[in-house]
């Protein structure tokens, strides 16, 4: 299976599938046709009153795969919204901004928080969550308030803006 977050009960498996095929821009008849499935049966899934058995599952998962890169423009909106509040940059940096990333990749987000802001443990907790439910894949996120180190400087010099 792909590095991709995603949850085990039916309803929120819906979610995932319905946001992860939006991000790649496949319909449900589409998906429904790649998987060898009736499209209603795929609705019902998307809404969480069918469940997914495991078979069904994993094809659905095997359909949707997708780097991180290739879901970053679809989704690239909707995060920057989410940092805008407390963050003044938003940056992406490891495999997915250098153009190596696969299935596997996770996204590594640097984000600079805006003077006078210290973002605490649960508010990162929350802001991973929602990244990952935006992206339907794993993500860290890391804070970056100009420290001066040999890893910060190669994350910064290494990060793309979102944009």
């Amino acid at each position: 299976m792909s590095g991709a977050a995603y949850p085990v009960n039916s309803l929120e498996f819906g979610v995932w599938v319905r946001t992860r095929r939006e991000l790649l821009g496949i319909t449900q008849q589409d998906l429904a046709r790649r998987v060898s499935m009736h499209q209603p049966h795929l609705s019902a899934i998307e809404a969480g009153t069918r469940t997914a058995g495991p078979s069904v599952q994993s094809r659905l998962v095997g359909a949707l795969e997708a780097t991180p890169s290739q879901l970053l423009p679809a989704a690239t909106e909707s995060l920057l919204h989410l940092f805008a509040d407390d963050f003044t940059s938003v940056k992406i940096f490891g495999s997915p901004a250098t153009g190596c990333d696969n299935t596997s990749s996770d996204v590594d987000i640097l984000a600079e928080p805006k003077p006078g802001v210290k973002v605490g443990l649960l508010a990162k907790a929350r802001l991973t969550r929602l990244a990952e439910a935006i992206l339907t894949t794993r993500v860290d996120v890391v804070f970056d308030y100009g420290r001066q180190s040999t890893v910060f400087d190669a994350v910064r010099r290494e990060a793309v803006a979102l944009a």
